[in-house]
């Protein structure tokens, strides 16, 4: 008998992880019209075609908050989830340096977020294997650092 369970478009997913001199996390609210509005996400987005997940970040970032990477490291990815129409595979960066002051440029509320708070906000469940991880994370950990920190 054939599989008869329609496949699902695949969307890769690049977010990044900024984290303040206090360590807390960048975090932004989806805006209202778009899909999981009112959850909060990391910054990034999908790829395009022919883009890497590093190149992705930097363009998203950019687009996003206004800020350009200067320095990112791979923290993993979490392999596909189901959604109802679609599924994603994300990919995370711990974004150590940038310059520029993230600015919500979409429409998007920003908060930072104490790591250890992260599983109370709403995230759509894609996120849930990394606020694990960014949760369970030592303190010690290298926060980010702007270029134009005060």
């Amino acid at each position: 008998m054939p599989n008869t369970i329609p496949e699902v478009p695949v969307l890769k997913v690049s977010v990044g992880v900024l984290r303040d001199s206090r360590g807390q996390v960048l975090v932004a609210r989806r805006p209202a019209g778009s899909s999981f509005a009112g959850c909060w996400e990391f910054p990034g987005g999908k790829l395009q075609e022919g883009e890497s997940g590093r190149q992705a970040l930097a363009r998203e970032l950019l687009e996003e908050l206004e800020v350009m990477v200067l320095k990112a490291s791979w923290l993993g990815c979490w392999p596909r989830h189901e959604y109802e129409d679609f599924a994603v595979i994300l990919e995370a960066w711990q974004v150590f340096g940038w310059q520029g002051r993230p600015t919500p440029r979409q429409g998007q509320e920003l908060r930072w977020q104490p790591r250890q708070a992260l599983a109370k906000l709403s995230f759509p469940a894609a996120n849930a294997g990394l606020i694990k991880m960014l949760s369970s994370m030592p303190t010690d950990t290298e926060p980010g650092v702007s270029a134009l920190a005060p």
